[in-house]
């Protein structure tokens, strides 16, 4: 029995043996892979954003005897994927050396002048409004008092009425009042300022922004929150314009979500 389990042991050995080892296979995507992407960088971002545009491949120039290109086996194929790879860089990383120029600085002192006289209409409208709503409230309350004194009037002229001439003479004295009245409500229809219908108004099409119309601006009910969103956004539209301006690259078509704050902080 002894020599029976040795023989099976041996057979199973030999199975063992003669059963390949298992291989790994690779995905058509982990084949198309090239070089091995490590998780430390050779560079850091700094040294990589400042160097980039300076990135070439070796040429026999440089002191070289010989050049393998292992992978592309040709020159052109690594040129091209070297190109690609810096404008794909370029993309993501940012300037480190960019400087605001005189472009950029002269947009925004012009910015900063119409800005202001934004402000100027908009409190001098303000003024002027708070003017007019105190005098429209002064001349209410004028009115209601001279009502109140005709109306105790006429009642005390009612209480003192004595023959026929008192009646007739009040009777003309109440048409006089009515003609005054009437006059008086021509000149305040007359007086009317000139308004706007704000509800209907196409912001797009204004002429003028500081007078739609009876020297009302477009912003007259701005508030603080209102001025700081239209300045923001107006210095990121100024930002996006003056990156491409300023970095002087084609490829660099704009500037990536990821570096906003570095880009803003370096222009405000």
């Amino acid at each position: 029995e002894e020599e029976e389990d040795k023989e099976e042991e041996e057979e199973e050995e030999k199975m063992e043996v003669e059963e390949d080892p298992p291989k790994v296979t690779l995905t058509p995507e982990e084949k198309k892979i090239v070089f091995f992407k490590s998780v430390t960088p050779d560079l850091t971002s700094y040294t990589l954003s400042t160097s980039l545009a300076q990135f070439t491949l070796p040429e026999k120039d440089d002191g070289f005897d010989d050049i393998k290109y292992e992978w592309s086996k040709t020159n052109s194929k690594a040129q091209e994927y070297l190109k690609t790879w810096i404008s794909d860089k370029k993309l993501t990383t940012r300037v480190e050396d960019l400087t605001p120029s005189d472009w950029f600085q002269q947009k925004w002192v012009e910015w900063q002048k119409v800005l202001q006289q934004w402000h100027a209409k908009h409190g001098e409208y303000k003024a002027t409004f708070a003017k007019k709503e105190a005098a429209k409230a002064a001349k209410k309350a004028v009115a209601a008092k001279e009502a109140a004194k005709k109306e105790a009037a006429g009642k005390e002229a009612e209480e003192k009425k004595e023959g026929d001439a008192a009646p007739m003479e009040q009777d003309k004295d109440e048409k006089e009042e009515k003609k005054d009245e009437e006059k008086e409500e021509k000149k305040e229809e007359e007086e009317e300022e000139e308004t706007v219908d704000f509800e209907n108004l196409d912001v797009f099409g204004v002429d003028d922004i500081m007078n739609i119309g009876a020297s009302t601006p477009l912003f007259k009910d701005f508030q603080f929150e209102d001025w700081t969103m239209m300045s923001l956004r107006f210095e990121l539209h100024l930002l996006a314009h003056a990156f491409r301006h300023d970095v002087e690259d084609p490829e660099r078509t704009g500037i990536h979500l990821d570096h906003l704050a570095f880009y803003y902080n370096k222009y405000f």
